[in-house]
């Protein structure tokens, strides 16, 4: 830019800045509405903001009504178990909870013995997302570690579960907003330390720093260096490292608030939560079998919580969890039944365990989960059967619970749905578990399975029963015997029989009232009860006796049936009592009771009823057809309380009830010569009436008097009655009044008093009431009112106590109090013994600057004034401000600490001495020494002011004069930065100052460092050393000034860098440094390519040679390029681009003497069609194109420009039936029917000949009685019109070609018959070697594309015989690479099926592969009917123009062999499946269509099936590297090669001497044949094996069927 130029500084959106700001684009304009005139790139970078990191948990571990912390817990525990498996000893891993705020924040710490993380490995840890299979442990080749997948073991526990390199980070910010990882590995001295916070990412964005960045810190272990205060809870953590070879700590803290809580109050939930994940971890490969408890310690996890004291630590080892899931499902079942899956393919294995758990009477032992709020009712079972809901299999992977995936059922393991024999409570009593390799895919947290039940549910998918003494491949029918015989051994069930009639019951609401079964009996564990049986229930209070009536059952049946319920109605005995009948569940029924138990107990009810009246029962017993039987009861004979208050109160009048009852406890009348008698011991007891009412008396206004001790006991009798003990509780009453025991007291003043207060009742007893209020009032003796304890006295005061209660009327109580001085200290004082002086309280003293207070000293008082002795006791309690460090053996003797007077002050220094609440202060002013106050200086005392310093410059210094000495204008010559000391003097006072001399203003850029002078560079290179500048000031000091703009320019006249700056919009001046670019030798800039221009190029002919040389940036050839990255193309036209289809040749070996820095390309096969052609040499980008033009060949024949017709002649005088030929034009071409005669001129004969050995024959002759015709032949090309006029015999038309010595040079010639059936050609005879040669080329051209790389199917194709037709995969080819992707996908299932002729191939096959081989016979398969079009053709017309290039996939298919047999076979396998481009115009297709559409294909590798679904990974085609594809055909040219290659073999055989003397033998006999048909009138035809035509001559007219042959 010019100096005078003005110019914009503008962001890409135009916006004019001011100040520059990093990190952002900047376009300089000529003026602000400056277009922009080409595209502008910008680099960006695009890294993850650091919430990708902190936040991802919060997302990943969100789940609907489930807690994810135990599984961010498992996360951690993951990586121990990883770390810990190559262990040889225990393997320990433990969660640390520490919630003790006096060891700083709160932490959770998971430890583990495993083998520790090296730095590397460790800085690995920290990369988001690098799993185990992208990891690298070490920069040095010798040391890195690869992935090694673990060896198969039971139930897949191989540890190998930290897997993604993603959960660590996602658990450790999930739980807190900290992490730090210490680690040491197995053969290193030290311990490796790194952090990683949200607070250090949010600081580094704001400093705008790199924020993905961190540092690994290594130490010697128990060294606490690193421990901040927030974190001493580690300092245990540390000292712990002594003696370990190998460990890893995770330290999380800034734990959340609810986290905290959830782990301390649910702990015992999520504790068996990790045990669930764990669980064959901890307790092996068979789990936790209470019953064979396992001592083999596995894996060894324990959990501590660490809580604030006095509460205790808890620590809990997971291995003695025992209500986990799988341990309530383990010991709950009664057998179970293993299996194993395997899948097609990918090695995918899964290990299976169901299990049973049976029917107990009245009760599913299905486990319940403990953490399940919802319970099932003992009466109602859930209609669900016993598992309810839930599917049967929990999920592991590698041995751990993979926890929101589950399996409900698999379909032979499901109920059939035909119906079965077995119950269908039976299915609903399965739990079970799945054991999967690491071959099936889960989520990067470790929460969900991928792709689990859509590999398994696959047809290829193969169960397999594991048995201990059989192997059978059936595992459906395996599974039915198994549950069939659970069922019979284990379930207790009840069986119902003698059905009566279905009912709907009344006394059920809602839809449960029908249906209802009806039975007559029942058998129930070995035992049957029936109608009219006696039962007695299961509760003791009340216990129910009856008679069964029927039994009941919720559903339709019509006959016996087993059941896990029901209810039995029972009529309640004696029924003549009751009257009444009970409905209850069967299982109350008591099965315990026996038939004497139950007379037993039954009499003796029936008996305390039936006492009372023995005259009724006899007359009940003797018509006992009566159906009610009336009852007395009998006379009194003990009686009970009731309506009783929870407590009476003394005093208070009250009423008691009694409930009269007879011997057997039936309430009956009282006599009426019975009275009540009431006695309570030291109480009197008194009532004012009594009154009867039918069976009860009431006592009214009992009143209780006395003092009572606590609660005492009332005993109430009545004359003539049985005494049966009943008590009332009687306590005191209401507060009455206040009593203190003592009158008067004596406390010292500040002391606290008691006083013994109680509340009496009217009685005198002692009551309490826990909210009475007791008011207190001090008054003071003579109208002195004391406010607060701190107030003092001197002498000793007297007060009067008041206490009242404000519920009471009775009057207070009035205490005297005497107060007496307190002992304790009630003054300090301070004061001076050499200048007897006492310092009174925030006194203020002036002191010379400089000087010492000393000879301090203090007293202490109490509140009379007397002076308190001084102990070390009280001394220990003295403080002082001015010192920290007092003399204890001074402060007992009253001594206090000198105080140091400093020499400069700002203000007054305030100094203090304290004893617990008393002190003294006083504050210090500096004097001169005069003790005058110092506030101005004067001023003449400027001259004598003086500053002295090495390099200061004293011409601009001043003082300023005020209450302080200003010094102004302090500048420094050149010199040394840094510390300088500044020494100030004033008359004999002087005092020195050390300051910091920076750099000044940015005046200048140095050239500390860089390339070596004079520098060159390579063009298009960096330079490779940097060039290092320093800022620097006017002086030459360096200057740290971060607001310098530093610009590098380069002028092109003289090739010199200029650096420059500015600041502030001023120029700093820089260095300049002259460089010099020269080429790069070893950079190619072009391609020469050379080549014998004169050479003529024929077409079909070979190329000369083509020398490329590679020339570099300084023109001299590069000779280390590969040879494979050249290339040669070859096309027709003159375009700019190649076609897609041009094929691709490579550089020829090099040849001896041939020089070493060219490129040779030679024997390249000139094209056979003539014009321009393009040449393209291409080496990586660069691309060098030369012109050809390729002319004909050697003239080789003669033939018509159109293919004439058959000529058919007759003696006639009609022209057109003597016309040969007519308008034919005849060129001179090459052997590859290009023009090849343009510069040839001369004349074409045409005459008539028959064969040698036909010499007498008379010939036709032509229009005019000639012999021949000539026609001229001009630039190539002979026009001839020919007839025939004189009636002959039959005779051959031979074309002789003569020219006036053009063809001079040509091979020698020899006359050829005509071949008039496909054209007239004129044949040139070849040499046999010439014909050799161009066999052998073809032949080699043709074996380049066999050798070809091209794409090949890789199934076996093992079957062979006479009736297999071969492996579905090998019948066809597919030349499109997308279109084989797709079909062989939609395929796989059929891709390895083996076709046949017929079906008993197809079973020799399958028994052969025991029927592991899929087979197809060819005579089981429908003959599809062929012909039918696309959807969107009907009736031959296109109802609208489709998208997408719509076509059948079996018309993509090319069979090579058996093209029949293969067309019905993939006419079965794909149907009408159509192949299109994308899925857009497949869809849009479907839609147009309207009515079914077959499954469409894309060539994107999508599935739009039939019904219309797409979508999913079960609809989208894998890469074709994971595919087993259909091969892809040879291209056209191979077999246009082979097909001209047996055309040379065919001519070759025909000029053998074998053919020659079959020629010779065959013409013989058509002479023969000849003569005779000359004799019978009539010539034939005949042809012969060179294809010649004979035209045929009759004298007389021919039958009519003889022409028309």
């Amino acid at each position: 830019i010019d100096p005078h130029e003005s110019f914009v500084l503008a962001t890409p959106g135009k916006t004019v800045v001011d100040y520059l700001q990093d990190e952002c684009t900047l376009y300089l304009w000529q003026h602000k509405d400056q277009t922009l005139p080409t595209s502008t790139e910008k680099n960006i970078m695009f890294t993850p903001h650091y919430d990708t990191l902190i936040k991802s948990g919060t997302h990943e571990y969100y789940a609907e009504n489930q807690k994810a912390l135990p599984y961010a817990l498992a996360e951690l525990v993951d990586n121990s178990l990883s770390a810990t498996a190559k262990n040889k000893g225990l393997r320990t891993i433990e969660i640390r909870l520490v919630f003790e705020k006096t060891l700083g924040k709160n932490g959770v710490l998971v430890l583990d013995n495993g083998c520790g993380m090296t730095s590397t490995q460790l800085n690995n840890w920290a990369v988001y997302r690098l799993s185990k299979f992208s990891r690298q442990n070490s920069k040095f080749s010798s040391e890195k570690e690869g992935y090694v997948r673990p060896d198969d073991v039971p139930r897949s526990l191989n540890s190998d579960i930290s897997y993604f390199g993603v959960g660590g980070k996602q658990a450790a910010f999930f739980i807190g907003d900290s992490v730090r990882m210490i680690s040491k590995p197995w053969d290193s001295p030290y311990v490796h330390e790194l952090a990683l916070s949200k607070e250090d990412f949010q600081r580094k964005e704001e400093n705008n720093e790199d924020v993905y960045t961190g540092r690994i810190v290594s130490r010697m272990p128990c060294d606490p260096s690193q421990i901040t205060d927030d974190e001493r809870f580690l300092h245990d953590v540390v000292r712990e490292e002594s003696g370990k070879q190998s460990f890893t700590v995770v330290v999380i803290t800034g734990i959340l608030t609810d986290h905290i809580n959830y782990l301390k109050q649910d702990f015992e939930t999520w504790t068996r939560e990790l045990a669930h994940i764990y669980h064959y971890y901890i307790h092996g490969s068979n789990g936790n079998v209470l019953s064979q408890p396992s001592f083999k310690l596995v894996v060894f996890i324990q959990v501590t919580l660490r809580e604030k004291p006095p509460k205790s630590p808890i620590l809990l080892n997971l291995r003695y969890v025992n209500n986990d899931m799988q341990t309530l499902y383990i010991n709950a079942a009664a057998d179970s039944f293993e299996f194993q899956a395997t899948t097609a393919g990918d090695g995918g294995k899964v290990e299976g365990v169901l299990r049973y758990h049976p029917f107990l009477y009245d009760r599913e032992t299905y486990p319940k989960n403990p953490s399940s709020d919802n319970g099932d009712s003992d009466d109602n079972e859930s209609d669900a059967g016993a598992r309810g809901k839930k599917d049967i299999f929990e999920c592991f992977w590698n041995g751990r619970l993979i926890p929101y995936t589950t399996v409900s059922e698999f379909d032979w393991c499901s109920r059939p749905k035909k119906g079965s024999a077995l119950p269908a409570e039976c299915f609903s009593r399965l739990s079970g578990v799945l054991f999967t390799n690491d071959k099936f895919s889960v989520s990067t947290n470790k929460l969900k399975f991928m792709e689990l039940e859509l590999k398994l549910r696959n047809k290829e998918t193969i169960f397999t029963p594991i048995l201990k003494d059989q192997v059978s491949r059936n595992i459906e029918k395996e599974f039915m015997q198994w549950l069939q015989s659970c069922h019979e051994r284990y379930d207790k069930q009840v069986r119902f029989f003698g059905f009566r009639r279905t009912i709907t019951r009344t006394d059920v609401p809602g839809k449960q009232n029908s249906p209802w079964g009806e039975f007559s009996a029942i058998e129930w564990d070995g035992k049957i009860y029936q109608t009219g049986q006696l039962v007695k229930s299961q509760r003791k209070t009340p216990t129910l006796y009856g008679t069964i009536v029927r039994f009941l059952l919720h559903g339709e049946y019509d006959g016996d049936v087993f059941a896990t319920g029901g209810e039995v109605e029972v009529t309640r005995e004696p029924s003549a009592l009751y009257n009444d009948t009970k409905i209850m569940p069967i299982s109350k029924i008591d099965r315990t009771a026996t038939d004497e138990l139950w007379i037993s107990g039954g009499l003796r009810n029936l008996f305390s009823y039936f006492d009372v009246a023995p005259n009724t029962l006899s007359y009940f017993l003797d018509l006992s057809c009566l159906p009610l039987l009336s009852t007395l009861a009998a006379k009194e004979d003990h009686f009970t309380l009731s309506q009783l208050s929870p407590a009476y109160r003394v005093g208070n009048p009250f009423d008691i009830v009694l409930q009269i009852k007879d011997h057997f406890g039936h309430p009956t009348a009282l006599s009426s010569d019975t009275q009540p008698v009431l006695q309570c011991s030291g109480l009197d007891v008194s009532y004012e009436t009594v009154s009867k009412s039918d069976t009860k008396v009431t006592i009214k206004g009992v009143v209780v008097r006395g003092k009572i001790q606590m609660h005492q006991q009332e005993k109430i009798t009545t004359s003539s009655l049985k005494i049966y003990p009943q008590s009332i509780t009687v306590s005191v009453c209401a507060p009455h009044s206040v009593h203190v025991k003592e009158e008067s007291a004596e406390v010292e003043n500040g002391s606290p008093v008691m006083f013994n207060v109680e509340i009496h009742d009217e009685a005198g007893n002692l009551t309490a009431n826990p909210k009475q209020l007791v008011l207190s009032v001090f008054l003071i003796f003579k109208s002195f009112i004391l406010n607060s304890a701190s107030c003092k006295l001197e002498t000793s005061r007297f007060f009067y106590f008041i206490l009242s209660v404000p519920s009471l009327h009775e009057p207070p109580v009035v205490i005297g109090l005497k107060v007496v001085p307190s002992t304790r200290v009630a003054r300090i004082e301070v004061y001076s013994q050499s200048e007897d002086l006492v310092l009174r309280n925030k006194e203020k003293i002036s002191w010379p600057a400089g000087g010492l207070l000393e000879n301090l000293c203090y007293r202490l008082f109490n509140e009379r004034g007397v002076e308190v002795p001084l102990t070390a006791d009280i001394t220990s309690k003295i403080k002082v401000n001015w010192t920290g460090d007092a003399n204890s053996e001074d402060l007992v003797l009253g001594k206090l600490p000198e105080i140091q007077v400093p020499t400069q002050l700002q203000g007054e220094r305030f100094c203090q001495v304290s004893y617990q609440e008393q002190n003294v202060s006083f504050y210090l002013n500096l004097v001169d020494q005069f003790d005058n106050v110092t506030k101005r200086l004067p001023q003449d005392s400027m001259k004598d002011m003086t500053v002295e310093a090495d390099g200061l410059d004293t011409s601009k210094i001043s003082f300023q004069s005020s209450n302080s000495v200003a010094l102004k204008g302090i500048r420094f010559h050149s010199g040394p930065l840094g510390p300088r000391e500044l020494c100030f003097h004033y008359k004999s006072f002087e005092e020195r100052v050390i300051i910091k001399v920076t750099a000044g203003e940015p005046a200048e850029l140095k050239l500390i460092s860089g390339p070596e002078q004079p520098l060159q560079v390579l063009k298009g290179h960096g330079i490779p050393t940097p060039f290092l500048l320093q800022l620097c000031d006017e002086w030459g000091n360096p200057s740290p000034d971060q607001r310098v703009v530093v610009e590098v320019r380069s002028s092109r006249q003289s090739l010199k860098l200029n650096f420059k700056g500015s600041f502030n919009e001023k120029p700093i001046r820089g260095p300049s440094v002259f460089l010099t670019v020269i080429p790069d030798p070893n950079k190619p800039v072009r391609l020469s390519v050379e080549y014998d221009k004169t050479a003529k190029l024929l077409a079909g002919g070979t190329f000369p040679v083509f020398s490329v040389t590679v020339v570099s940036d300084e023109g001299s050839p590069i000779t280390d390029i590969n040879p494979a990255d050249f290339s040669m193309l070859l096309w027709k036209g003159e375009s700019s681009t190649p076609p897609e289809t041009t094929p691709v040749m490579k550089c020829s070996k090099p040849m001896e003497n041939e020089k070493n820095d060219c490129y040779y390309f030679r024997d390249k096969s000139i094209p056979v069609q003539i014009g321009p052609h393009t040449i393209q040499f291409t080496l990586r980008n660069d691309k060098t194109k030369i012109k050809i033009n390729v002319v004909p060949n050697q003239p080789f024949k003669l033939a018509p420009t159109s293919i004439p017709k058959i000529p058919v002649v007759s003696y006639s005088m009609e022209m057109p039936s003597r016309t040969l030929v007519e308008n034919m034009t005849l060129v001179i071409m090459d052997k590859f029917g290009n023009p090849a005669g343009q510069n040839l001129k001369g004349r074409v004969t045409v005459s008539i000949s028959c064969p040698d050995q036909e010499r007498r024959r008379n010939l036709p002759l032509f229009e005019g009685k000639t012999q021949s015709v000539h026609f001229n032949l001009e630039k190539g090309e002979a026009h001839i019109n020919v007839s025939r006029s004189q009636k002959t015999s039959g005779v051959l038309l031979t074309l002789i070609l003569k020219q006036r010595g053009a063809l001079r040079g040509w091979p020698s010639w020899r006359r050829v018959l005509v071949r008039t059936a496909a054209s007239t050609q004129l044949f040139i005879s070849l040499q046999v070697s010439r014909v050799e040669q161009m066999i052998h080329e073809k032949m080699a051209e043709a074996a380049q594309f066999e050798r070809a790389p091209r794409r090949v199917c890789s199934i076996p194709n093992n079957f062979s015989g006479p009736d297999v037709v071969g492996v579905v995969g090998h019948l066809a080819l597919i030349e499109d690479d997308d279109a084989a992707r797709v079909i062989s996908w939609h395929l796989g299932g059929d891709m390895d099926c083996v076709i046949t002729r017929t079906t008993e191939a197809a079973k020799r096959i399958y028994d052969d592969t025991q029927g592991n081989q899929q087979v197809l016979p060819l005579d089981s398969i429908r003959k599809n009917a062929l012909g039918r079009t696309l959807p969107h053709i009907k009736n031959g017309r296109s109802l609208f123009d489709p998208d997408g290039n719509p076509v059948f996939a079996r018309h993509l298919l090319i069979c090579p062999k058996e093209t029949e047999i293969c067309t019905t076979v993939f006419r079965n396998l794909l149907d009408d499946t159509i192949v299109m481009d994308d899925l857009n115009s497949a869809t849009n297709y479907r839609r147009e269509v309207g009515t079914y559409c077959s499954t469409i294909l894309t060539r994107d590798g999508n599935r739009v099936s039939a019904r219309g679904k797409f979508g999913g990974s079960q609809n989208k085609a894998p890469p074709i590297g994971r595919l087993r594809v259909f091969a892809s055909p040879l291209p056209q040219r191979y077999y246009v090669l082979k097909e001209e290659t047996d055309q040379r073999n065919h001519y070759k055989s025909l000029e053998s001497p074998e053919m020659k003397q079959k020629q010779e033998q065959l013409n013989q006999m058509k002479l023969q044949l000849q003569e005779i048909e000359m004799q019978l009138g009539e010539i034939l035809f005949f042809m012969s094996l060179r294809k010649k035509i004979v035209f045929a001559y009759f004298p007389f007219n021919p039958p009519h069927h003889l022409l028309k042959s």
